[in-house]
């Protein structure tokens, strides 16, 4: 329920902050249709006070997030003073269809975070863009942008192209409106960014379901059932899931804003009359789109236009009037220039943004797909396509007779609208798709990512068989009726997999991670080192340490480099923890622990060889490691004398029964038998000379096969490897 209300109440707000702007400002041939604009309004208005915030130096939203609803406010008694109370409440009951279907849908993508955890927080597939997003929203939230306090002004571990802070990264570089929103929502909900980031995301999705009603409904003619249809397949369809579940925040923002600025173009080409009158408030209604594009996701601002400036080439050679082409370029070019000057640093960082992503391969691999993938058939929340090649076939077919029928009996008169909303978009996909297959890279990442900003306007294209909803044929009715419930059942079939993947997600912000930022408030506590093994946590631990330097072994994330280890403790986590005499250790949570270097039992602990990723049960806290066979365990020793400790291998088990042999300076000084039960095997009294000691983990028995979908040789899987030193161990010479 929790997740609901959150969500629900954010949803509000954000509509909240865009109901006065729309209904002011929406142009007068679309005025009666102003709820459709609302959303994104909400959005822009709140970045915007972010960025003036930023801007003014302010100490965060945290101190002024709350005063700023005052703007919403005069913006809607404004709009109540010029329209009335009750013409507004009856637009927004004559848009109820709308409504249901966006709060249904906000509703479907809540329920999986709602059966993960019963307390807020944020969930993720695989991806660790929400740690990121988190920590751009603390620093919006918290700081001013001339601290350098902290983390914030660690230019050795932070600098990148042309910053040396982290808040500059995050107005320059970095994704800065996702965050902007979660610290803005986060102020006046009273929710931090943990909890509020995955809600966020779905909110995200959900709301800009009405910008790509609009461009069916407006700009292809599809008719408000149809484009309902359409907006429903976009906010529910596998690759929505799939940002959602990778919590891609940027692009759930930018696929609404280019829906939005294609149908501001598209819309110029309503008649003449029209035109003239409109267009002062239809440039002013184009800034939103380029605002939230150069906000959230500025580097694709040179692929944005593709739809529109196609269909103006298509309409102007049809027609033979050139001279659309200049009312074109307005919308495009005045707005831009505007959002460009207000967006100043958004803007001078768009060549930065590509310099890093032609010199980093960011991303993963992603399976490649074809229409009945962008609809609904997937076979699995990795976005694999379907199993079944002749139903894929046959969906694909289905498709394109429907589209062949609805040309024959409407004959469309968007057919440029419907070339640009779908050649830029496969065009891309293929070209991407092939050079990643060429070059052995991630660009099918890349991809994927250009169809998704594109998908509204794909969509729309390939469901534009959608206005035979509006035939007078009852046949050709039947017919759309029919091919609507294959694409339902597509649409359910794909949700309930991404639901039963979210439902047990491979990571989330435990308890035992959130409780990280307790360090924070510890005098004693001047710097870490996070030598934490997964990218999950560090990058958590990291939003959850920016008041504290911290710094890292390896090469983390953008805005977080790899840099000599200066911290006077060492942040520890996975599987390992360390007991000390107190005051040289503390445990900040479950499954973390913070050791002070140089001290009289200073020591730490690195798994080196033979140790697969750590895998975990974020619902039941568990966390282990398997080994490949043997594997080996490093403990270092800095305190220049001997030390006696005890060792344990917690929860140690294996597929078939085999021994483990505990081999230390080409001695065994431990011998067990491990099966699938699981046991603890403990060594007592281990002597770690000063510098370090190899422990090796052997095994005789060759390394088990979990089974043919996972192909890793398996020796041991271990869940805790605990080293604990009496206080009396400081005085051993």
């Amino acid at each position: 329920m929790l997740f609901f209300l959150a969500g629900f109440g954010l949803a509000a707000h954000v509509l909240f902050w865009g109901l006065g702007p729309a209904i002011l400002f929406t142009p007068s041939p679309w005025r009666r249709w102003w709820p459709v604009f609302v959303p994104a309004w909400g959005f822009a208005a709140q970045s915007a006070v972010v960025w003036l915030g930023a801007f003014l130096g302010l100490p965060g939203t945290d101190s002024y997030g709350r005063f700023a609803l005052v703007i919403p406010a005069i913006f809607i008694a404004a709009a109540f003073w010029k329209k009335g109370r009750m013409h507004i409440l009856r637009k927004l009951f004559a848009m109820r269809g709308l409504a249901i279907v966006g709060a249904g849908s906000l509703a479907v993508l809540l329920l999986p975070l709602s059966e993960a955890s019963q307390l807020l927080t944020t969930i993720s597939l695989g991806s660790c863009d929400a740690a990121d997003y988190a920590a751009g929203a603390r620093v919006l939230r918290e700081f001013s942008s001339a601290d350098r306090s902290g983390f914030l002004g660690l230019t050795e571990v932070v600098s990148i192209g042309s910053v040396d802070n982290f808040f500059d990264y995050w107005i320059r570089l970095n994704h800065f409106t996702p965050s902007a929103l979660i610290a803005i929502n986060g102020s006046v909900l009273g929710v931090p960014p943990d909890q509020l980031t995955g809600i966020t995301n779905a909110v995200l999705a959900a709301l800009g379901m009405p910008a790509v009603f609009w461009l069916a409904r407006s700009g292809l003619g599809l008719g408000a059932a149809g484009s309902l249809v359409v907006g429903a397949v976009y906010v529910l369809g596998p690759l929505t899931w799939y940002a959602i579940s990778h919590v891609a925040m940027g692009q759930l923002l930018a696929a609404p804003a280019i829906a939005l600025l294609t149908w501001s173009g598209t819309a110029l080409q309503k008649g003449a009359r029209s035109r003239v009158r409109v267009m002062p408030w239809l440039l002013f209604l184009a800034l939103v789109p380029w605002w939230l594009l150069l906000g959230a996701y500025n580097m694709v601002l040179a692929v944005a236009p593709a739809p529109l400036v196609l269909h103006a080439l298509f309409t102007a050679r049809r027609t033979g009037d050139w001279s659309r082409l200049a009312a074109t370029a307005r919308v495009l070019v005045v707005p831009l220039c505007l959002a460009c000057v207000l967006f100043a640093d958004r803007a001078l960082g768009i060549l930065e943004r590509y310099q890093l992503l032609l010199s980093n391969d960011f991303g993963w691999r992603i399976p490649v797909l074809t229409p009945e993938g962008w609809i609904g058939a997937v076979s699995a929340a990795t976005l694999e396509p379907y199993g079944n090649m002749p139903a894929r076939v046959a969906i694909c077919v289905g498709l394109a007779a429907l589209l062949v029928l609805a040309w024959r009996v409407r004959r469309l008169q968007a057919t440029g609208l419907l070339v640009g909303l779908v050649l830029p978009a496969v065009a891309g996909y293929g070209y991407l798709e092939w050079r990643g297959f060429r070059l052995g890279t991630n660009a099918s990442y890349d991809a994927y990512k250009l169809l998704f900003i594109f998908l509204p306007g794909v969509l729309a294209a390939l469901l534009s068989w959608m206005c035979l909803l509006r035939a007078r044929n009852r046949w050709q009715r039947g017919i759309a009726i029919a091919g609507i419930a294959v694409v339902a059942l597509l649409v359910v079939q794909s949700s309930l997999t991404f639901r039963s993947a979210l439902r047990r997600p491979p990571l989330m912000v435990t308890p035992g991670l959130a409780s990280l930022g307790t360090l924070e408030g510890r005098p004693e506590i001047a710097s870490l080192n996070l030598l934490v093994p997964d990218m999950w946590s560090r990058l958590w631990a990291n939003a959850f340490l920016l008041r504290v330097p911290h710094y890292f072994p390896t090469h983390t994330y953008e805005g977080r480099r790899n840099t000599p280890l200066r911290g006077e403790w060492d942040l520890i986590g996975g599987i390992v923890s360390i007991e000390l005499r107190p005051g040289e250790s503390l445990e900040s949570g479950p499954g973390f622990t913070a050791v002070r270097k140089g001290g009289a039992q200073a020591l730490s602990v690195l798994l080196e060889s033979g140790w697969h990723d750590l895998e975990q049960e974020p619902r039941s806290g568990l966390r282990w490691r398997w080994t490949s066979g043997s594997a080996t365990i490093r403990i270092a020793n800095d305190t220049g004398r001997a030390l006696s400790a005890e060792l344990v291998l917690r929860d140690v088990r294996s597929i078939s029964t085999r021994e483990l042999e505990l081999v230390a300076g080409g001695r065994t000084i431990a011998t067990v038998a491990i099966d699938a039960e699981g046991r603890d095997l403990t060594v007592p009294g281990l002597q770690i000379p000063a510098g370090d000691i190899l422990l090796s983990i052997q095994t005789p028995e060759p390394a088990d096969s979990a089974g043919s979908a996972d192909t890793r040789p398996l020796g041991f899987r271990i869940h805790g490897i605990s080293l604990r030193v009496p206080e009396s161990a400081g005085n051993v010479q």
